[in-house]
């Protein structure tokens, strides 16, 4: 018998039977959206539809392929997680049909739901939200699913979130606002629906010690769109009433920053 045959034998084999579980098997179905895999599964009534792996899941790969060594790759992932992930329209449908928990929380620190998993799918998530999905929830960083929307880009996903009420105000856990993060990314439109909807802004950051060129927090939304020399963001927040004056934990005002920058537009605007 040659080596790699007696490897498979003694290794892959046996290693592949444990991972070949009912729910191994479900998480690769919802993770491929192979509903009628999923359907027999789950008709055999060994495996908990919430249920998840509890160690480090299989590598899981594209259909045909052989599962390979363990990663930590969606570790805690649900079905629905996997399906929501992948962007499986069909098969999130039919998992929550019969019983997937649309907020179901991953065990580790990060405790996000589905929901955080769409990739910005809005079929997905409409879907989700229709199913009772909690949309006020945070992850692990503080950040909500409209903060996420902003990062993105995401006008429309915005527009939805401040529909179902979403603070427009809520901060992460380094205190920055959504309009801290449009404003920095010179998100224009999206700046302008904020400050519609009651976004601050002068809102400060907390004071703490963080990586240059925000090295001491206790910034404004302005001091951001200068970082960023966004010149076009900072005109809008200046007609919002952001105050030119404020200082940041360094001392510095927007204007201060642009100096240091050399940015001759924004020295202009803000003097």
């Amino acid at each position: 018998m040659n080596r790699t045959r007696l490897f498979i034998l003694l290794f892959i084999i046996p290693w592949y039977s444990v991972f070949s579980a009912p729910i191994h098997e479900l998480l690769k179905a919802s993770e491929r959206g192979n509903i009628k895999k999923i359907e027999s599964i789950l008709k055999s009534g060994k495996v908990d539809i919430n249920g998840y792996d509890k160690d480090l899941d299989p590598y899981i790969g594209n259909e045909g392929e052989p599962v390979g060594p363990p990663t930590t790759e969606g570790y805690g992932f649900t079905a629905l997680h996997w399906a929501v992930y992948k962007g499986h329209f069909e098969a999130v449908q039919y998992l929550v049909e019969h019983g997937a928990n649309v907020n179901a929380e991953k065990p580790d620190e990060d405790v996000m739901t589905p929901i955080f998993y769409t990739g910005g799918n809005e079929k997905i998530i409409r879907y989700l939200i229709s199913q009772k999905a909690d949309v006020f929830k945070k992850d692990y960083l503080g950040y909500t699913l409209l903060y996420k929307s902003v990062s993105a880009g995401r006008l429309d996903l915005l527009k939805m979130y401040i529909d179902l009420k979403l603070d427009v105000n809520e901060p992460s856990n380094n205190s920055e606002t959504p309009l801290h993060e449009a404003s920095y990314r010179g998100y224009d439109k999206i700046v302008k629906l904020l400050l519609e909807h009651g976004a601050k802004v002068n809102t400060l950051t907390v004071v703490i010690k963080q990586i240059p060129p925000m090295s001491s927090g206790g910034h404004t939304p302005l001091h951001y769109a200068v970082l960023s020399g966004k010149l076009n963001t900072a005109k809008i927040l200046l007609k919002y009433g952001a105050d030119k004056t404020i200082k940041n934990g360094d001392g510095e005002t927007p204007l201060d920053i642009a100096k240091k920058k050399g940015n001759k537009e924004l020295i202009e605007l803000l003097k």
